[in-house]
């Protein structure tokens, strides 16, 4: 990521428009993302404001209700999700696999992370 320049939180919203399907036609509500991510609602408007200028996502208003602002991943996002997923998820395996964590470090990790997925 950091070859991306991407905070963790710009991350989390790429990997969860990536993963709800987010290219399609109705994209994702603000208030979606930030279930899905768990970052606090200013934080998030600024991290969307920064991938759209870097045009990794972009805005639109739905046409349903006019309050809502409903974000999508670009080509772009798409491809960078793509080119670094695997990249993490190799990281990830490797750094739950080590000795630095203990048998119940890795449990707890799985729980959440289970939890969290459902």
């Amino acid at each position: 990521m950091q070859s991306e320049s991407l905070s963790f939180d710009q991350w989390l919203v790429i990997e969860a428009l990536a993963l709800a399907g987010s290219r399609s036609a109705e994209g994702r509500t603000m208030a979606e993302v930030q279930h899905a991510t768990q970052v606090s609602g200013p934080t998030l408007t600024r991290v969307v404001d920064k991938l759209v200028m870097r045009a990794f996502l972009y805005r639109e208003v739905d046409p349903a209700d006019r309050r809502k602002v409903r974000v999508h991943l670009s080509d772009r996002g798409a491809d960078l999700y793509a080119r670094l997923a695997d990249l993490l998820a190799a990281d990830e395996s490797e750094w739950l696999g080590s000795e630095a964590l203990d048998r119940e470090s890795r449990e707890n990790i799985a729980r959440i992370t289970d939890t969290v997925e459902a």
